[in-house]
C-alpha cells in the first residue's frame, strides 16, 4: 500500500488548488504501487485527455497491441473535479483500443457519475495501470491507500452485483469502476461501468481491462479540493448554471417540450411513462438521467441509460407497448450489466435484422431469434453470446465492421449501405453537414460524442428552438463571434468548415482536459440572454478563479490545440496518414434523404485547407516540426521529422 504524498516539487503548478498532486500508478505484474508528481505533465497538458495523451505518447509505443500487458490504461480527471463547477464530474480514460477498425489506435473514452470526484477526495488526480495480474483482482484506493486484491470471487459477475460485493468487502460507500463479462472474455466492444447506467463506451477499454485481469477500481476519500479564490469561483459557477442550456432530456428541460430532439419523441414517451426520478452526475444542474421502474423489468431503481435506443435501435423496442417498452428497458439494463457498448447495438441489431430480411443469416445459421429481434428473448439471446462469445458471439464481441468482414461480401456491402454505417451517422448524417464529416474523417473514434459539434449543430441546424426561440440572425452572429463567420450555418458548402472544424477540435480538447461535460460546455447559445449569446469564456473563468493561475479563453485554446497535435502524432506513429482520414465511400454516391451526397472534390480540397491551417504536411498529414516545436512539443517535432522523411514507415 503507498499513502496519498501532498508534497509538491519545484515550479509544479498542481496544487495547492484544484489539482491535488498526485497521480497513483500500479503495475500489476510486479504489484509495484507508487506515484508521481502531477506538475510533470499539469503546466501544458492542465488533465484530462491532454495528460493522458502525453503519458500515452511517452509510454506506449506504436508495436503494442491493445490486450498487451505493455498496453496502459490512464484515469485522469481535471483541476475542477471534485469541486462545484457545473458538469466537471466526468473523468477520461486513455489507451490503444481494440475496438477501432482497421487500425487499433490510441484513443480516449469517458465515464461521468462519482468515481472522479471520489478518486480527487482520495487523493489522486489520475491512475495509470500497466501489467497483467497473474489471476483476477480489484484495486482499492481508500484516503490515498492502494491496494491490489484478490478478485476471484468477482469474477464472473455482472456489473451490479461486482459493484455491490465490493462495497460489502470494503465495508464503505465506495465508487467502483468494474467490467462484466463481456469485459472479462476480451470483447473488442466491451465498457467500463459505474452505477447502473453509466459506461465508458466507443472504445472497448472494458476489454483492456479484461486483458489485465483487473475487474474493479473502488475509490473512497474523505479529502478535499481547494479553490484558490472561492468568492470569485462560487460566482462563476453560479454564473456558469444561469447561461447553461438545458439538456434535452434532463429535469430542466421542459420535458415533451423537446420533441424535436430524438426521432418522433419516442424516447421522451418512454421516459414520461416510466421515469420516477431524475439524477445528476456530482455537481451537474442538468439531471439528465432518470431512474426508470417497468412493469416486470425494473423496480425504480435502476437507472436507464438511453443509448441502446439512439436512433434506429429503438424501433426495434420502442413500439409504445408495455411489452416493447419492457424489452427495451431489460435490453438496456442486460447490456450495462455484462458491460456490452449499448452504441455498438445501434448499428449491429438493424444490421442483423437487414441481413435477415435479405435471406443472409437465418435463426438456425447464426444461432439467434431473429425472428424475435425486438423481444426480450433476442436481446437476451444476443447480449449473453456477446459477452460470453458463445456460438454468434464470438463473431458479433468482435464489433460489426469485423464481424461483417467475417461473414463474407454480402454481409459487408449491406453494413456499409446503411445509413449509419460504421457508426458515422449516428448522430448527424455525414453528407448532410460538412463539418460533421471533417470531424469524423480526422479523428480516431467517434467525435460527436466528446466535440462541441453537437453545440455547432445546436445553433447552426436551429435544432432545439422551443426552449428559447433561437433566431437566423441571432445564430448568425453567434457564428460570428465563434467562428469568424456566418458561413458556418450555410450547410450547402465545404467553404470555411475547415477552419470551423479546426476550431471545434480545440474547444473540445480544452473542456475534456478540465473535464467538463460536451453536453453542457462550451456555451455557444444561451436561453437566459436577451441575444441568446452564449459565453464560452466560463470555461477559463471557472479554472482562473479554481487554481489562481490566470487563463484565457486563448490559453485554454491554445492548449487544446497542443493537445490535438500530440494526439495526431501518436497516430502517424500507429500509422494513420492522409488516405486514412476518409469516410466510406458509400457517402460519396449515395444521397441522403433530401438528395445530397459529399461532393468529393469539395471534400478533398477542405482535406487541404485544414492541413494548411494545422500546419501538416498537406501530402501526408504528418504534423511539420516547426508547427510542433512552436506549440512546446520539441521531442515530438524530432520524432515526426523521421516520419516525414520516410512516409511510408512502419509502425515500430
Amino acid at each position: 500500500m503507498v499513502p496519498a504524498g501532498r508534497d509538491k516539487g519545484d515550479g509544479d503548478l498542481s496544487g495547492p488548488f484544484g489539482w491535488v498532486g498526485r497521480i497513483l500508478r500500479i503495475n500489476l505484474t510486479s504489484e509495484r504501487i507508487w506515484s508521481e508528481d502531477t506538475g510533470r505533465y499539469s503546466r501544458d497538458y492542465i488533465g484530462g485527455v491532454g495528460i493522458a495523451a502525453r503519458i500515452l505518447w511517452n509510454e506506449v509505443p506504436p508495436g503494442v497491441r491493445p490486450f498487451d500487458p505493455e498496453n496502459k490504461l490512464i484515469f485522469m480527471t481535471g483541476p475542477l473535479t471534485g469541486t462545484a463547477a457545473p458538469s466537471s464530474s466526468r473523468v477520461i480514460i486513455g489507451s490503444k483500443s481494440p475496438s477501432l477498425h482497421p487500425i487499433e489506435h490510441s484513443t480516449r473514452s469517458s465515464v461521468g457519475g462519482d468515481w472522479g470526484p471520489e478518486l480527487k477526495y482520495a487523493g489522486y488526480d489520475g491512475l495509470v495501470i500497466e501489467g497483467r495480474a497473474e489471476r483476477p483482482v480489484y484495486v482499492s484506493i481508500l484516503d490515498g491507500e492502494a491496494e491490489i486484491r484478490s478478485a476471484s470471487g468477482l469474477w464472473g459477475l455482472g456489473a451490479f452485483a461486482a459493484q455491490r460485493e465490493i462495497a460489502r468487502q470494503l465495508g464503505r460507500d465506495v465508487e467502483t469502476l468494474c467490467i462484466g463479462p463481456a469485459g472479462e472474455n476480451l470483447s473488442r466492444i466491451a465498457t467500463i461501468q459505474t452505477q447502473t447506467g453509466r459506461a465508458s463506451g466507443h472504445s472497448g477499454f472494458g476489454g483492456v481491462m479484461g486483458s489485465k485481469n483487473l475487474k474493479a477500481i473502488a475509490v473512497w476519500g474523505t479529502g478535499g479540493v481547494g479553490v484558490a479564490d472561492p468568492e470569485g469561483f462560487l460566482e462563476a459557477c453560479e454564473y456558469a448554471r444561469s447561461i447553461m442550456v438545458p439538456h434535452p432530456m434532463g429535469g430542466g428541460a421542459g420535458g415533451l417540450g423537446w420533441t424535436r430532439a430524438l426521432p418522433d419523441g419516442r424516447l421522451l414517451r418512454f421516459f414520461s411513462k416510466h421515469r420516477r426520478r431524475y439524477f445528476s452526475c456530482h455537481s451537474c444542474p442538468a439531471a439528465c438521467d432518470g431512474f426508470c421502474s417497468v412493469p416486470g423489468v425494473g423496480s425504480g431503481s435502476e437507472k436507464c441509460d438511453g443509448w441502446f435506443y439512439r436512433d434506429y435501435a429503438y424501433d426495434y423496442y420502442g413500439d409504445g407497448s408495455e411489452e416493447g417498452d419492457g424489452a427495451f428497458f431489460y435490453a438496456t439494463l442486460a447490456a450495462n450489466d455484462l458491460g456490452v457498448d449499448c452504441f455498438e447495438l445501434v448499428s449491429m441489431i438493424p444490421w442483423l435484422a437487414r441481413m435477415r430480411d435479405r435471406g443472409l443469416i437465418d435463426d438456425g445459421g447464426i444461432g439467434l431469434p431473429l425472428g424475435r429481434i425486438g423481444s426480450r428473448e433476442f436481446a437476451e439471446a444476443l447480449l449473453r453470446a456477446i459477452a460470453l462469445k458463445e456460438g454468434p458471439g464470438r463473431i458479433l464481441s468482435e464489433g460489426s465492421a469485423r464481424a461483417a468482414e467475417a461473414l463474407g461480401v454480402g454481409a459487408r456491402e449491406l453494413y456499409e449501405a446503411l445509413w449509419f454505417a460504421y457508426g458515422q451517422n449516428q448522430h448527424d448524417d455525414v453528407r448532410s453537414y460538412p463539418i460533421v464529416a471533417l470531424l469524423w474523417a480526422f479523428d480516431s473514434r467517434d467525435p460527436m460524442i466528446d466535440t462541441h459539434a453537437i453545440r455547432h449543430l445546436v445553433v447552426t441546424r436551429l435544432l432545439w428552438p422551443e426552449p428559447f426561440g433561437l433566431k437566423e440572425r441571432e445564430r448568425d452572429a453567434i457564428c460570428e463571434r465563434i467562428f469568424g463567420s456566418a458561413d458556418v450555418a450555410d450547410h450547402s458548402t465545404y467553404r470555411g468548415k475547415a477552419r470551423a472544424a479546426v476550431i471545434c477540435q480545440h474547444y473540445s480538447r480544452a473542456f475534456s482536459t478540465l473535464v467538463l461535460c460536451d453536453w453542457t460546455v462550451p456555451i455557444f447559445s444561451s436561453p437566459s440572454a436577451r441575444d441568446h449569446m452564449g459565453d464560452p469564456t466560463v470555461m477559463n473563468r471557472l479554472l482562473s478563479a479554481a487554481t489562481g493561475l490566470e487563463y484565457g479563453l486563448g490559453d485554454l485554446l491554445l492548449i487544446g490545440e497542443r493537445i490535438y497535435n500530440l494526439e495526431r502524432a501518436q497516430l502517424v506513429r500507429e500509422g494513420r496518414r492522409r488516405e486514412s482520414d476518409a469516410l466510406y465511400e458509400y457517402w460519396f454516391s449515395n444521397p441522403d434523404p433530401s438528395g445530397k451526397v459529399i461532393p468529393r472534390e469539395e471534400f478533398e480540397r477542405a482535406k487541404d485547407e485544414f492541413y494548411a491551417i494545422r500546419g501538416w504536411d498537406p501530402e501526408t498529414g504528418i504534423p511539420r516540426p516547426e508547427k510542433l516545436r512552436e506549440l512546446g512539443l520539441g521531442d515530438v517535432a524530432d520524432e515526426m521529422e523521421k516520419y516525414l522523411r520516410d512516409p511510408g514507415r512502419a509502425p515500430a
